[in-house]
């Protein structure tokens, strides 16, 4: 019987961030929590910066949560000023434009797990439920 391994799903694909900042080669690369209100809900969003060294371009990015915050992590995130780590998820989806043709678009990253001591870890409030999604 032949194996076929599958690396990633065909709708999405995880990356680690530091691993795949350093093959971008951008260095110093920092993930700081963000917390801000929408709706009056505390969202976590994961601020990354770093310097590309081929080029000199600064990276300076927030990325939403892939999934909602419970009070308890809000709480421990407000004491957290950096990590080591990140993972994140970049998402695929059809589209069909107005001569009736399909492409395949990519979505804005979220991030899906944050890494303490060595460890990953995902938000439990849920899955986040985006405007248009």
């Amino acid at each position: 019987m032949e194996t076929n391994l599958r690396l990633s799903q065909s709708s999405y694909t995880d990356y680690d961030a530091a691993l795949y900042f350093n093959a971008c080669q951008i260095k110093n690369v920092k993930f700081t929590p963000k917390i801000v209100e929408v709706d009056g809900v505390k969202v976590i969003l994961m601020h990354v910066e770093g310097t590309q060294t081929t080029t000199g371009v600064k990276v300076n990015l927030d990325m939403w949560p892939r999934d909602n915050a419970t009070e308890a992590e809000v709480a421990k995130f407000e004491k957290i000023s950096s990590l080591t780590d990140i993972e994140f998820r970049v998402g695929y989806f059809s589209e069909m434009n107005s001569n009736g043709e399909v492409s395949l678009r990519q979505g804005l990253p979220k991030w899906t797990a944050y890494c303490t001591g060595g460890d990953f870890k995902s938000l439990t409030g849920g899955k986040r439920e985006f405007a248009g999604e």
